[in-house]
């Protein structure tokens, strides 16, 4: 039995699955995958170590930690094993202090962290812009885990001191098409390969196609490294975790028109979720040959990618409200009122007003996107074009689209 222990920043429930079953070749195997809040995690280790203590007589529990709290658990059950006649390893203790008195360290400890390919961190390089719009992205969907910057980045010389990491501000300093870059670069890799691990040189290659410069890929792609919006999945080969697939400004941006399709701007939360889970783009291939893991990765999946739709919309940006409908029997979003509403809307139903103007014209699929593209400055028209079908606003008929009849679009109030 393996026990993974992860604190609710760092965990994605779709890898959880992943992690409870991964292939060791060994069916005898189990791993268990526990996220908590980072202050009862020594208290969960300690109980299960002391489970295994008492159970497994055979087992070998290993510690992998550099946190003072999970250290003095360890130490306390290394102090164990001289009250007891049980044989040495039963505990490795992998970590980057040393041991705390002369004579303490044994065969059953170490003070040499467990080091994987995985595990791996580059010499701190210095903070790009990059680094500010995929961070910026990252915390937009959720509450972050800096640590994997803390211990990746480095200012440069002559800045302003400080968590600079936690210093972009989204709506002055970094502004939403600096954001569309970098989630349409996110989104473009898991295409890539339909969520499977890609080489790093195919991904660079497949994010200048999506309009990152070529002497800047290399950072980009560190960038989305650092903000975890793409992952090592060995020494050689990239993953974007499964619930990035759609990136974060597309889901977004179907709640925004949804709300401004309708007269009052609101719409049952229900609703808006269920829209959200149909609409989840699904890969091309299989994910794993084992159908139920399957499932459960696409749930999970969809379920990540809501909450970050929520947290951005609700929490980070204030441009949706939650109200009790009691006709409804449930909650309902509505539009919020400036100042509280950010650009994000405005721009949304703007650029969906200007695709309905050139939809009048019928033109060819292709063609479309292209004037889209060229005249309207719309980066990626087809990934509009997929949001605007999901909000039930066009519809494909044969090679082109077309607006459907009667609907109508509400600006945001206040513009």
């Amino acid at each position: 039995m393996v026990w993974v222990f992860l604190s609710p920043a760092a965990e994605l429930r779709a890898d959880r699955a992943l992690l409870e079953t991964v292939a060791l070749g060994d069916p005898s195997l189990t791993v268990e995958v526990r996220c908590i809040d980072r202050d009862r995690i020594a208290m969960e280790l300690a109980l299960h170590t002391a489970d295994a203590w008492y159970l497994d007589p055979e087992g070998t529990a290993a510690i992998v930690t550099d946190t003072g709290r999970l250290a003095s658990v360890a130490r306390h059950f290394e102090h164990l094993k001289h009250l007891t006649d049980r044989p040495p390893p039963w505990l490795v203790h992998l970590h980057d202090r040393p041991p705390t008195a002369p004579g303490q360290q044994g065969p059953w400890t170490s003070s040499r962290r467990l080091r994987l390919p995985l595990d791996e961190v580059a010499e701190p390089r210095a903070w790009t812009h990059w680094d500010r719009r995929a961070w910026a992205l990252r915390r937009l969907a959720a509450p972050t885990d800096d640590s994997v910057a803390k211990r990746s980045l480095r200012q440069h010389p002559g800045e302003r001191r400080g968590d600079f990491w936690h210093g972009a501000d989204l709506l002055t300093e970094v502004r939403l098409h600096e954001l569309e870059r970098v989630d349409e670069v996110v989104a473009g890799l898991w295409r890539l390969g339909s969520g499977m691990p890609v080489e790093r040189a195919r991904a660079e290659a497949e994010a200048v196609q999506l309009g990152v410069e070529a002497a800047e890929v290399g950072a980009a792609i560190d960038a989305l490294l650092v903000a975890q919006l793409l992952r090592w999945h060995d020494r050689d080969r990239l993953e974007v975790p499964h619930s990035w697939r759609e990136g974060l400004l597309l889901p977004m941006r179907r709640v925004v028109l949804r709300l401004a399709r309708q007269d009052d701007q609101s719409w049952p939360l229900e609703k808006l979720r269920h829209q959200h889970r149909q609409s989840f783009l699904r890969p091309t291939g299989p994910l794993t040959p084992d159908p139920k893991l399957h499932r459960r990765i696409e749930n999970d999946s969809r379920e990540d990618a809501w909450r970050w739709v929520r947290w951005a919309l609700m929490n980070h940006l204030g441009l949706v409200e939650e109200q009790t409908d009691w006709e409804a029997k449930g909650p309902k979003w509505v539009l919020a009122r400036p100042p509280s509403t950010a650009d994000f809307a405005q721009v949304t139903v703007a650029k969906a007003r200007r695709v309905q103007e050139r939809l009048r014209t019928r033109l060819p699929r292709e063609r479309l996107e292209a004037e889209l593209q060229r005249e309207e400055q719309i980066a990626r028209p087809r990934r509009w074009l997929q949001a605007l079908r999901d909000a039930g606003l066009v519809r494909r008929r044969g090679d082109h689209y077309e607006w459907e009849r009667d609907a109508q679009l509400h600006p945001p109030r206040g513009y």
